[in-house]
C-alpha cells in the first residue's frame, strides 16, 4: 500500500511525500523488491530539481547581487538541499544587505537554534550511550564532529583519535582527523591523516581537495594539481555512472577544485588552463567573487586591461555584500585607482 502511494505521489510530482511513503514501506516485512529502487530515483529527481533551484537562485544574485531576498532564497534552497551551512553563510549576507529586515534576522536564530538543538540532543545521546560501550567508535566520532563544529578542537581530536583505537580503517574518521589537524596547523600530521584516507579510500575526492590545499600553501604547486585533478576526475565520474547532474554538495566542490586549479595554473603562467578553470568555476558556482577576481587578476598579466577591468567590476558588485571579502575589496579598488590615475 505504501509503495503505491509513493507511486502515486511520485507520478504527481510530490517527491517529499513520495519519499517518505517509499521509507515506510521500506520499514515492513515483505516489501516490494522495486521499492528500494523506486526510492533511488524519487530521491535523485529530487536532488536534480534542488540543484537547478539552487543555480537558478546563483544566477539571480549576479544580476542583482544587493538584493537580500535573492540571498534569502538561496539560503532557503540550501536549506531543502541540507546544506545548512551554505544557508547560514547566505543568511548573514541577507542580513548585512538588509539589516532591519525581522524575516531574516527570524530565519538565521531559527536556524541557529536548529542546528544547536540537534548537536546538544545528539551529544547527550552519544555521552549516554558511552556510559555502557566506552569504545564505541561511532558515539566517539559523532562527539568528535559536534566538538569540531564548536571551534572545541582539543575535545574533536581526543574523540577521533579514541574511535580511530577501535576503526583504525574508517576513512570518514581521518577524513575529518585530516580537517582538523589542517585548521590547528599541524601540516605534516594533517597529511598523513588524509593519506591515510586514499589508503583505505582512493576514490574519496574531499581527501585530495584537502591535500591539494595543503600543498599549494606550501608552494608545492605541482604535487596540488595532481591532487585537484584527480579530484576532478572522481567528482565528474558521477555524470558519467549515473546519467543526471551532479548532486549540489558534489557541484560546489567541483566549482571549488577548478577555482583552485585557476589560481595554480595562473601562478605557473599556464594562461589557456587557468581560462578553461576559471570560467568552469563561475559556471558551476556563477555567485562566487573570487572566480570574477581570478579572471581579473589573468587577463591583467597578459596585458587585457578592457576585459580585467570588467572582471574586477563584476568582482567587486558580487563581493560587496561579503564582510568576510573587505581585503580583497580593498586591493581590488586601488589597482582600479591606479589605472584610472596612469
Amino acid at each position: 500500500t505504501y509503495t503505491n502511494l509513493g507511486n502515486l505521489f511520485k507520478e504527481e510530482g510530490k517527491l517529499d511525500q513520495a519519499i517518505e511513503a517509499y521509507q515506510r514501506s521500506l520499514s515492513y516485512p515483505g516489501k516490494a523488491p522495486s521499492t528500494e529502487k523506486r526510492l533511488n530515483e524519487a530521491v535523485q529527481k529530487k536532488q536534480e530539481l534542488i540543484s537547478r533551484e539552487i543555480l537558478q537562485n546563483q544566477l539571480a544574485i549576479v544580476k542583482n547581487p544587493d538584493n537580500a531576498q535573492r540571498y534569502r532564497e538561496l539560503a532557503l534552497s540550501y536549506y531543502r538541499a541540507r546544506q545548512l551551512e551554505d544557508a547560514l553563510e547566505s543568511l548573514q549576507v541577507a542580513a548585512h544587505l538588509e539589516p532591519d529586515s525581522q524575516q531574516i534576522r527570524h530565519d538565521i536564530e531559527s536556524l541557529l537554534q536548529q542546528k544547536k538543538d540537534s548537536l546538544e540532543a545528539i551529544r547527550r545521546n552519544r555521552l549516554k550511550r558511552l556510559e555502557d560501550e566506552p569504545q564505541n567508535p561511532d558515539c566517539h566520532y559523532d562527539l568528535g564532529l559536534i566538538y569540531f563544529n564548536q571551534d572545541q578542537s582539543e575535545k574533536a581530536e581526543q574523540h577521533f583519535r579514541i574511535a580511530l583505537e577501535s576503526a583504525p580503517n574508517a576513512v570518514i574518521i581521518w577524513l575529518n582527523l585530516g580537517r582538523l589537524l589542517k585548521n590547528k596547523g599541524q601540516d605534516t600530521a594533517a597529511r598523513q591523516a588524509l593519506l591515510k584516507c586514499i589508503e583505505f579510500d582512493p576514490d574519496l575526492p574531499s581527501a585530495y581537495q584537502h591535500l591539494a590545499i595543503l600543498e599549494k600553501v606550501s608552494a608545492n604547486y605541482d604535487l596540488a594539481v595532481t591532487y585537484l585533478l584527480k579530484a576532478k576526475s572522481i567528482l565528474q565520474s558521477y555524470q558519467v555512472e549515473h546519467n543526471s547532474p551532479l548532486p549540489v554538495k558534489s557541484r560546489s566542490d567541483l566549482a571549488f577544485v577548478n577555482f583552485h586549479l585557476g589560481e595554480i595554473y595562473l601562478h605557473q603562467k599556464r594562461v589557456k588552463d587557468a581560462t578553461t578553470a576559471y570560467h568552469t568555476a563561475i559556471r558551476l558556482k556563477p555567485d562566487n567573487p573570487l572566480s570574477y577576481l581570478g579572471l581579473a587578476e589573468l587577463y591583467q598579466y597578459i596585458g587585457n586591461e578592457g576585459s580585467a577591468r570588467n572582471f574586477y567590476h563584476r568582482f567587486l558588485v558580487l563581493a560587496r555584500p561579503h564582510q568576510n571579502l573587505s581585503s580583497e575589496i580593498d586591493r581590488v579598488e586601488k589597482t582600479l585607482e591606479r589605472a584610472i590615475d596612469q
